[in-house]
């Protein structure tokens, strides 16, 4: 077996072959038209690194469609940790335009997918960020997506997994299913209607999650949508979710909760802070760090884990270049 590895960088000006740092294909739809294939028959894993080095933004939209994968044959398209969002706009590689009725990336009847670290931001009034479409095995890790005219976070199709991902600043919905998925350690800001939402018939699982300033922070679409939660917390109390306020030192304590610019670090005496479960563990999908890669140690609610000044170091994640474990207990 073959572990393919190809590059993205929109400030690369070497040749767009895309097998290095200096050759980088300049956007991930060009990536994707590009090495588009059967990694089952090829007997290949597929891996795509990020990075914007001269912090360009990549304008177009990317559509993960056509691609053969299994459990031993999958894609990892990751951001590189040197050049991640900090849970800040327009920070990072990102993608970054207007597209109306659709989404910036969707992943579309390909599974085995995971996508780690990406930051995205449709401005179209009909536009959404991201979309699932696919049947399962898909994980959206450390993703921000902000400034969305409709949808931040899109699944139409049953299995998907969240965590670590941010939604804010959105013209309805944070987090948007139309069937089941499970969200970790998740946040959801400032979207007009809801942080997180979910149709009739459908279940949604949120564990350590956090939602404020929204329409309505948790929002299920009748008694025939589930949501169960776990010590999740909100700013409105909904689902019977913990009350912890957005914007006061005594609540959720965000470093920046300003529409626009927001900062999704907590601060020192978040409630939030040591609130969660641990989901090292977790039979869905077990893991043990924040969006920015930090160890979780005390397990805090939302998508940072807080570091005390003068504390433990950051650590990489342990699982940044190996196989990552999937959300029903196999390698993707």
């Amino acid at each position: 077996m073959a572990s393919v590895v190809r590059y993205v960088d929109p400030d690369a000006v070497g040749t767009g072959s895309g097998t290095s740092w200096a050759n980088a294909y300049t956007s991930l739809t060009t990536w994707e038209s590009s090495e588009q294939t059967n990694l089952v028959s090829d007997g290949d894993t597929h891996t795509v690194n990020c990075k914007a080095s001269s912090g360009t933004a990549d304008s177009s939209i990317c559509n993960v469609l056509g691609w053969t994968t299994g459990v031993s044959n999958w894609i990892k398209i990751i951001v590189d940790p040197s050049d991640g969002h900090g849970g800040v706009k327009a920070t990072g590689f990102r993608i970054s335009g207007s597209a109306n009725g659709s989404a910036l990336f969707y992943v579309n009847n390909v599974d085995y997918v995971t996508v780690k670290g990406i930051a995205i931001e449709n401005t179209h009034a009909g536009g959404n960020g991201v979309r699932v479409g696919s049947v399962g095995n898909v994980v959206f890790e450390d993703c921000l997506v902000y400034n969305t005219g409709n949808y931040g976070y899109y699944s139409q199709f049953d299995g998907p997994v969240f965590v670590n991902c941010i939604a804010y600043n959105g013209g309805l919905h944070g987090f948007y299913s139309t069937e089941n998925c499970t969200l970790y350690n998740c946040v959801s800001l400032n979207n007009t209607t809801s942080g997180f939402y979910v149709t009739a018939h459908d279940d949604m699982t949120l564990k350590n999650c956090y939602a404020g300033g929204n329409g309505t922070d948790y929002n299920p679409q009748s008694v025939d949508a589930d949501m169960f939660i776990t010590t999740c917390y909100s700013a409105d109390g909904s689902e019977s979710t913990t009350v912890a306020a957005l914007s006061t030192s005594s609540g959720a304590y965000f470093t920046n909760v300003t529409a626009g610019s927001e900062d999704c670090h907590t601060k020192a005496g978040s409630t939030l802070h040591s609130a969660g479960t641990d989901l090292s563990a977790d039979a869905t999908y077990a893991f043990n760090y924040d969006f920015e890669g930090d160890t979780r140690s005390n397990w805090d609610v939302g998508a940072d884990e807080y570091l005390v000044v003068g504390g433990a170091s950051p650590s990489p994640r342990a699982n940044l270049s190996g196989p990552i474990r999937g959300p029903f207990g196999g390698p993707i």
